[in-house]
């Protein structure tokens, strides 16, 4: 397992930067879905959950924007999820979400011992941090690709990840692995 390090990310021009301080991710995930890809300009977005008590804003002020809907879900957006930009580049930096206890349950990324009305996670991009592969430490790298369904990569992606039709909580859109 990593040991806690702080990781320090930045937007394209340096403005806005941020410290994340962790042994290891919450959650690590590729998403196909059609929403980050249209919020990120990408194929593939590639996110890290961290909890609130390990992210930090270390300068510059983002803009946070809340969506007004879910597309992919179809029902409007609760407020939970607000995207963090860098004014000046338009970077994409962060994601702040809060999710009821229950919610970060069901998904497995409640902390331990947690005790209070909201949980406040925060998504960093990798790339933000690292520039190859090679340099993210093993816990940190992609656990599973989800949204497949909506992939612009030529179907199923084959590099041996878990892979889920829809969202990952969704516990009956697994793919099964090929052996």
């Amino acid at each position: 397992m990593s040991e806690e390090k702080v990781y320090k990310g930045r937007c394209y021009c340096g403005a806005c930067t941020y410290e994340v301080k962790a042994k290891k991710p919450l959650q690590s995930i590729l998403c196909h879905c059609n929403e980050c890809k249209l919020s990120h300009s990408a194929a593939v977005y590639y996110v890290v959950y961290v909890s609130g008590d390990n992210f930090k804003l270390t300068s510059g002020e983002p803009t946070f924007w809340i969506p007004k809907t879910m597309a992919d879900f179809e029902k409007p957006s609760s407020g939970k999820l607000a995207r963090a930009f860098c004014p000046t580049c338009g970077c994409r930096i962060c994601n702040r979400i809060r999710a009821t206890p229950e919610e970060a349950a069901a998904t497995g990324q409640l902390p331990e011992g947690f005790k209070g009305e909201w949980v406040e996670q925060w998504g960093v991009f990798p790339p933000n941090i690292w520039h190859t592969y090679e340099e993210i430490p093993e816990d940190w790298r992609p656990a599973f690709h989800t949204w497949v369904s909506q992939t612009m990569l030529g179907g199923l992606v084959d590099d041996g990840l878990p892979q889920n039709l829809r969202a990952f909580f969704d516990k009956d859109s697994w793919i099964p692995r090929k052996k």
